[in-house]
């Protein structure tokens, strides 16, 4: 099966918090993510300059990974480097973020609604209502 084109083929680390990038459509462009190490949580460790230029190809994912799993989405990296994108690093991974809140919730609601049609609830579960802002 052929990759994405927006799948990271080569990746080096150029200068403090920038690489430069290949992808599989032949595009490639050097980002810099200085304000990404501002983000907190996973990227907290890229804060340290000695950190992030341990950053590495994961061939598997198509992206750029640093070694305690952090990553950016590839097609994130892909719109950071060709422009497709007027917003910084830090808003592409805003994106990424909410993206994968709102991953989380679908499969949340996807074992919540398994769960009733196989009897073992009876109906909709309060707390994930409520976290869902909605209401029974």
């Amino acid at each position: 099966m052929p990759r994405p084109p927006y799948f990271v083929t080569r990746a080096d680390v150029i200068g403090d918090f920038q690489l430069r990038l290949e992808f599989e459509d032949g595009s490639f462009g050097e980002i810099d993510l200085e304000n990404v190490k501002n983000r907190g949580g996973v990227f907290e460790l890229l804060r340290d300059q000695t950190y992030f230029p341990q950053a590495r190809l994961d061939p598997d994912g198509g992206t750029v990974v640093w070694p305690n799993g952090t990553d950016i989405a590839p097609e994130t990296l892909h719109e950071l480097v060709n422009g497709q994108s007027s917003n910084t690093a830090g808003d592409a991974l805003a994106r990424d973020r909410a993206w994968a809140y709102t991953h989380e919730h679908l499969a949340t609601v996807k074992r919540a609604l398994s769960q009733a049609e196989a009897g073992k609830a009876e109906r909709f579960p309060e707390d994930l209502a409520t976290r869902l802002g909605g209401s029974q």
